[in-house]
């Protein structure tokens, strides 16, 4: 029960974080300007942080709630709660995990569709993998920026994150409508 709320809580996030999106996508539309071509970039790939979060702990829920964990379960386990464990005064403790952001991206959509038994292959090549790519490079150069060259977000940048949001989206949709079919009868 108490993981059914965290999800529900996560959905408010979600939507204002998509309304972000939306009024800085409107806001570069109508400036043009670099301050709000970053600022857009940013806002998305927050959302799509927020949405991958929701995903793996959707797919924790689904798959560990009613079961006792195997050690065979231990790697996805961890990584779906998000930690790592260590060892530091002679006591196994846990740390928030750390991951790279591709990663955990596309190890979200494969983990969200497993646990509705759903066979989605995430796709890692061709022009979509590129774009993928692209623009997770340019979210990184502009987050960890190390030159004022860094912070520029061309029109081919812009190109790539929605290409990236196409293959999200197409990632997200199919177990998105299992789920939607799921909790909605």
């Amino acid at each position: 029960m108490k993981q059914k709320m965290a999800l529900a809580n996560i959905l408010p996030a979600i939507q204002v974080a998509g309304e972000d999106v939306d009024k800085c996508w409107e806001i570069m539309h109508a400036e043009n300007t670099q301050f709000a071509r970053r600022n857009w970039v940013r806002a998305y790939f927050a959302w799509v942080e927020i949405v991958c979060f929701w995903a793996r702990q959707h797919a924790l829920h689904a798959r560990f709630r009613k079961r006792v964990i195997r050690q065979s379960d231990i790697p996805e386990y961890s990584v779906l709660s998000e930690h790592r464990y260590n060892i530091s005064k002679g006591k196994a403790i846990a740390e928030p995990s750390r991951g790279r952001t591709l990663d955990y991206i596309v190890f979200s959509l494969a983990t969200f569709a497993k646990a509705f038994g759903l066979p989605v292959e995430v796709e890692r090549e061709g022009k979509s993998w590129e774009a993928v790519r692209a623009a997770l490079g340019v979210r990184d150069r502009i987050t960890h920026p190390k030159s004022k060259g860094a912070l520029k977000v061309s029109d081919k940048d812009i190109e790539n994150i929605e290409r990236f949001n196409n293959w999200f989206q197409t990632h997200l949709k199919i177990p998105m409508h299992k789920t939607l079919r799921t909790n909605h009868p």
